[in-house]
């Protein structure tokens, strides 16, 4: 399953760094990075499930290729002092990534292609001015190419993004942050066998937009068969207080993280031979509270952003689409024949 979530974290940062970038270039800060050692993630199993259990393990072939379909959506809202600031719904950002796996060593070792072939806002009809620059950061994106070596269980040994010459900076300066962040990240299988029912956690310690933030998540493997399997997940993040640095902040300003609390839940299905998803949701909400001091004068700001991810196999999507259709045509066949019999 990690594969799953190695995609999710490489996306969800893509569209995380693309959104707060924008707000970022008001303040001229820099991009967003996260970082964490490979050595303090631990994974331990809390329920094996029920019997018959499997070592869970990639199988993937050379050649084999997945086209993916992201959906997200992203609202913040935030409050200086007591003052509330307008709110920011942001429109849902639309992105599709190409996979080939290339290679895959006897021992499982896989190296994985991927390509964004589109990267667009949904707006309809009426763009929105305010959102002229995500805009133009996310037309930055298509095209963007990189490889990653994964092994069987998940651990991701290294990450490769080539940068266009031509990017401007900021775009070239997210993409590195991105290269950085999922060269550290990983979210592995356990490596004792495990069966439906099972349930094992992630913890890690993160390193986001400057704040110390250790993260639980909790994996439920509510089904699995014939290397397809259910899963659900849970994911808590906490921060102590803490001293952020805050680039872009006047010379002689301290500021102060006073309160951090994220927490996010979701479902997907996955196939142990698929590089992504067969599909995937995820929700999240992340809410913390800072304290700039600047001389005598103190402010507080609290920022609450709540994010929602949708993730789809296009292939995967277009037969169950079919079936779908097919599954209504026979009801709707089945009701005129009642009907004719009346």
């Amino acid at each position: 399953m990690k594969s799953i979530f190695q995609l999710l974290t490489c996306i969800l940062a893509v569209q995380l760094m693309t959104t707060l970038s924008v707000a970022q270039e008001e303040g001229k800060k820099e991009a967003p990075k996260t970082e964490v050692k490979k050595d303090e993630i631990k994974v331990k199993v809390l329920e094996a499930g029920a019997e018959p259990r499997q070592e869970l393990r990639f199988s993937w072939k050379k050649g084999q290729k997945q086209i993916l379909e992201v959906h997200t959506e992203v609202n913040v809202q935030m409050k200086l002092g007591d003052f509330p600031l307008p709110g920011q719904k942001i429109p849902v950002q639309v992105m599709t990534m190409e996979t080939t796996v290339t290679d895959v060593k006897e021992d499982g070792l896989a190296t994985l292609e991927f390509k964004i072939t589109k990267a667009v806002l949904d707006e309809g009809d009426n763009p929105n001015p305010q959102f002229i620059r995500l805009r133009q950061l996310l037309e930055g994106m298509k095209g963007l190419k990189g490889t990653s070596k994964i092994d069987n269980r998940g651990f991701t040994k290294s990450v490769d993004i080539k940068v266009d010459q031509t990017a401007n900076a900021q775009l070239a300066q997210q993409i590195e942050g991105l290269k950085t962040s999922l060269q550290q990240i990983s979210n592995p299988f356990p490596k004792e066998p495990v069966g439906a029912g099972a349930k094992w956690e992630v913890k890690l310690p993160l390193e986001q937009n400057g704040i110390k933030i250790s993260q639980s998540t909790v994996y439920e493997l509510k089904s699995f068969k014939d290397g397809v399997g259910d899963v659900v997940v849970k994911v808590k993040q906490t921060a102590e207080n803490q001293k952020i640095d805050a680039p872009g902040a006047p010379p002689g300003t301290d500021v102060m993280l006073k309160n951090f609390n994220g927490s996010g839940s979701g479902q997907s299905k996955f196939s142990l031979t698929k590089v992504g998803p067969i599909s995937s949701s995820m929700k999240s909400k992340t809410g913390l509270t800072s304290e700039a001091k600047f001389g005598e004068q103190t402010q507080t700001m609290n920022i609450d952003v709540a994010l929602t991810l949708t993730i789809y196999d296009v292939e995967e999507k277009k037969k169950a689409d079919a079936k779908k259709a097919e599954g209504k045509k026979e009801a709707g066949k089945a009701e005129e024949k009642k009907a004719d019999k009346k």
